[in-house]
Order: structure tokens, then sequence, then C-alpha cells
């Protein structure tokens, strides 16, 4: 009788043991081998110490075996499977999160040389033409859209969309004192321009460095941009000489010129500001680490820049051209394709200046039809082409556009 009850005994106790081992070996096989010494503690912690392990990871192991516990639970049918539901960043979420500029391109020029006149573009994408965009006469924004020939006055025309991902668009102003307005709520500041501006741009110019900025700050540096405050950043990352630069405009009459760069080998920022002359105004964003300026009493388009000296504060000139008599508002500064040019209307004629070897020539695709007059003028330069808004003498409520490709220019 004993032998029986000895043999039972020996037989459940081989079961138990068979059964522990492997639930043991499908442990070993969860927890990581650096775990395996201490896996009473990781089954039951607040009975067995752990030696050399951490709370998080004696939790991360825990975690781990109630997962797979639970999943063959579940295909048991002893358990129901969770729904959890995935997170969806809300648009806030993403604005505020912050990025690193890999494109210097679309980081630095996402609209074009041309806003600080009164048009500006944004860059178009898989296979889509740029967009345009211009004020009318009446103050209302228009867009015109070159795959379609259509021009459109839409509230929307004057929401420009941001190119971090396309996450944040806004509305612009052509008035210099008017806030940051944004169809978000809560996500653009409204203070004054140049001591926002100010701190942007210095933020902006940290990120040719190790810096990064968050989506909302990049936004208001657009809206800046679009208002003709902002001057965008030289046309090089400028790592030869270890920093990032870039130029804007403060003050009530725009005339004090500001730039900021960033030492990104001292980690350092140097700021020098110049104030303009009363009858000279900016007319081009920075191109080749150049800004260009007009005046309007001696006709002179002039290229200016800060010196590279840190220490000197005063501003380098050098006298382009001199513009002929008879056209309409200042010239625009800008790149046709490769070439550096300026663009100005006559009463009705456009003409084009090649900056390098001052050559003026007429460009007739823009020209108002037979017998009509420029009355307003706003160029835009583009990726691919040249556009032009206009209104006429007989029609001064009418916005027209046209437009003429860069490689129609050549030659």
């Amino acid at each position: 009788m004993k032998k029986f009850f000895g043999f039972v005994f020996n037989a459940v106790l081989s079961v138990i043991l068979g059964i522990f081992a492997v639930y043991l070996i499908s442990f070993l096989n969860i927890v990581p081998h650096s775990m395996q010494v201490d896996l009473p503690h990781y089954m039951y912690p607040t009975v067995m110490p752990a030696s050399g392990t951490t709370a998080s990871d004696a939790q991360k192991a825990r975690d781990h075996i109630a997962k797979k516990l639970h999943k063959e639970l579940v295909d048991l049918g002893i358990e129901e499977e969770e729904t959890v539901e995935s997170y969806v960043p809300s648009d806030t979420d993403k604005v505020e999160s912050s990025f690193s500029p890999y494109s210097y391109p679309k980081y630095a020029k996402p609209l074009g040389y041309s806003i600080v006149q009164q048009g500006y573009f944004t860059p178009g994408g898989e296979g889509k033409s740029d967009r345009f965009f211009s004020p009318g006469p009446d103050g209302v924004w228009y867009s015109y859209d070159p795959d379609t020939k259509a021009l459109v006055k839409t509230p929307e025309a004057a929401a420009i969309p941001c190119s971090y991902e396309d996450l944040i668009t806004f509305y612009i102003s052509r008035d210099a004192s008017a806030v940051i307005s944004s169809d978000m709520e809560e996500i653009l500041s409204e203070s004054e321009c140049a001591e926002d501006l100010a701190q942007i741009a210095k933020t902006a110019v940290r990120c040719f460095g190790p810096g990064s900025m968050k989506g909302e700050d990049f936004a208001s540096l657009l809206q800046y941009q679009a208002a003709g405050l902002f001057l965008g950043f030289t046309d090089e990352t400028m790592t030869n000489d270890n920093r990032g630069m870039a130029c804007y405009l403060s003050g009530s009459d725009r005339k004090t010129l500001n730039q900021v760069s960033y030492n990104t080998k001292y980690a350092e920022f140097h700021n020098k500001s110049a104030e303009l002359e009363p009858d000279t105004e900016v007319i081009s964003t920075v191109i080749d680490g150049y800004l260009y300026t007009y005046d309007s009493e001696t006709r002179m388009i002039t290229k200016i820049a800060f010196w590279s000296d840190e220490k000197d504060d005063g501003l380098w000139h050098e006298k382009v051209a001199a513009l002929p008599e008879n056209y309409m508002g200042p010239p625009v500064v800008g790149k046709a394709g490769k070439t550096l040019c300026c663009v100005f209307a006559g009463e009705s004629s456009v003409q084009m200046m090649d900056l390098k070897n001052r050559d003026i020539r007429i460009i007739p695709e823009l020209a108002p039809e037979k017998g009509e007059s420029f009355e307003q003028v706003s160029f835009v330069f583009g990726t691919d082409r040249l556009v032009i808004f206009y209104t006429t003498a007989a029609e001064p409520e009418k916005l027209r556009v046209s437009e003429v490709l860069y490689s129609n220019l050549e030659g």
C-alpha cells in the first residue's frame, strides 16, 4: 500500500515539476538573459528582492510577462482582447513639437524672393505648379494657379501654408503694425512685431547649428516674411564660417535694418543694426548674402550688406545701376532662373534689367492689352516664372494677372 501511495506521490510530483519546468522555460524565453537570475523577483516583486537591477527594468519585465500571459489567455478564450484607441495628435500638439530644418531651401526660402513687395508664392510639389498671391485694389488677397489659369478672390487666398509638413496655415496682413493672426487658436502670439521678430530670428539662426525651433515660431517667421519685415537668411548655410545669419526690418517706418548671426563653433550670437536713408527702401529679400535697396530720389539701385567684421556695425554699399525715368513704383529684385535682375513697369510695358551687365529689355508677354496703361503693379518671382498682378487705368477695380516662363527670357 505504501508503495502504491509512493508511486502516486512521485507521479504527481513529476507532473508538477514537469509543468513548472515548462513554465520556467517559457519565462526564460520571455525575460532577458541578464534578468534571469532575478526571475523570482519579477514574478513576486513584493516577496523576492532583486539583485543588481533597477525598478524600471523590473517593471518592464513584469509588463512583458503580463502581456504574454494575457495573449495566451485571449487565445484560449478565457479573456477578451483589449481595444485601445490609437493616439491622434491635435493640430496644437503638432505645431508645439520641435523640428530641425533638414532641407535648407525649404527652411530658408519657403516663399521665394519677392515678399518685400506685394506678392508672394508658395512652392508647388508632386507635379503641381507654384501658387501665386497678391492683394487686389480692394485690399482682398487673390490667388493665381498657373495650372488652371484661374484668378480666385477668396478669404483663403491670404492663407500661407507652413512648409513644416503643412500643419499650419495663417492669414497675412500688409499692415506693418498689425498683429500676427492665425486660423489656429492660441498658436501665434499677438505682441509687438519688432520684439517678437528679433527673438524668433535669434531662434531661427541657431538652427544652422544644433538648435531647433517650434512649428509655431516657424509659422510666425513666415508671417513676418509675408508682411515684408523678415528679409530671409543668407543663401548658404555658411558652414565654412561656422555660422547662420538672418536679416529683418524693425521700427514703425521699417527703416532699421537688423542682422543676427550665430557662430556654431563658439555658440555665440552677434547682432548688428543700421538706419536706412529716408528715401531708401529695401526691394529684395536676402539674395546671395546681399540685400538690394532703391532710392526714389536718385532712382539708384544699391547692393548692401553688413561688414563681415563682427565688431563693425556699419553697412557696406555698392551702387549697381540707375533706372530710367518714366516707370511705376519701386523696382523688384529677384532671380529669373539663374539671372539676377530687377523688373519694373512703365506706363504700358514691363522692363527687366540684368544687374550683371546692366542690359535692359522689354518683356512683351507682361504688357497690358494694346491701348491700356498700368494703374498698379505687383511682381512675384516664382520658381520657374515671373508673374505680374496689375490693374489698368480703364478698370482700376479689376485685378489681372500675366506670366512669363524664365526659359522664354533666355537669349
